[in-house]
């Protein structure tokens, strides 16, 4: 049985009302900033290598203002950078032993084996080449107001991310390009967007289960699925335009909703 939400007024009311609640947060506006505003972020080798760390470290555990993964991302120097990690001899052992100088952080042996997977895939494997070509129709598209055509490249490029990426799946994928500025339809959903979506009994099933009765393992599962993720984001997207708003705005005020108000110059991306 497919996914099944049909979207009603009430449920265009409530995201409404929202939006205006949370719009005014600093991360609501810094999504409109980075992925909506004009000129676009400049992206080079550092920003892209950066960016995946971002999704690697924050893939399941909290990276609020005061998270251990804030506090090691805000480090001055930071010693991930891509210009540091290329020239390690021996580039997993060092991201264990920086990423462990912070006991909080979780899952040191999986980010180190997944960023040094991808260091190899960009250097040796036309990584940084495919890298390019992937992402040059989404630079032209953010030098124009958003249009509903640029969704399916926005999918097309998050794909590819998932595919060849190691450690980034379809959540992260989004959380990628987004991080990067260049994605106003594609979105990650994360913990808090499903949160947000049971608080409001929006009638969303799966499978014939409305998604607040379903185990948050089942749904985690459905969200690592293409299928299922793209279902749901394809609701999501239909939902934001029914109120007028872009889908990274309403993900900029779930995420501005739940989180601790960061202050400025705090945000660690």
């Amino acid at each position: 049985m497919p996914l099944i939400w049909e979207i009603s007024q009430d449920d265009v009311k409530k995201t409404s009302d929202f939006i205006k609640q949370n719009e005014s947060k600093i991360y609501a506006r810094k999504r409109v900033k980075d992925n909506i505003s004009f000129p676009p972020p400049e992206i080079n080798r550092e920003v892209i290598w950066e960016c995946m760390f971002d999704c690697l470290l924050s893939t399941r555990q909290k990276s609020g203002p005061n998270s251990p993964i804030a506090r090691f991302q805000n480090q001055k120097p930071y010693p991930l950078t891509y210009d540091i990690c290329v020239q390690q001899s021996n580039v997993e052992d060092y991201i264990r032993n920086q990423i462990g100088t912070n006991p909080s952080i979780q899952y040191k042996n999986k980010i180190a084996n997944f960023a040094a997977h991808n260091l190899t895939w960009l250097e040796k494997d036309g990584g940084w080449e495919k890298i390019d070509r992937w992402l040059q129709p989404l630079r032209e598209q953010r030098k124009i107001k958003p249009q509903l055509s640029h969704k399916s490249i926005e999918r097309e490029v998050a794909n590819n991310f998932t595919f060849y990426f190691k450690g980034i799946g379809p959540k992260q994928s989004r959380n990628y390009l987004q991080l990067l500025g260049l994605t106003r339809y594609e979105i990650p959903i994360d913990s808090r967007f499903i949160n947000w979506i049971i608080a409001n009994q929006f009638p969303l099933y799966l499978d014939g289960v409305h998604i607040g009765s379903l185990e948050r393992k089942i749904i985690n599962t459905r969200l690592s699925t293409p299928y299922w993720y793209d279902s749901i984001l394809d609701k999501l997207q239909e939902l934001s335009s029914r109120c007028s708003i872009l889908p990274v705005e309403l993900d900029g005020c779930v995420f501005a909703s739940f989180d601790e108000e960061w202050k400025e110059g705090e945000i660690p991306f």
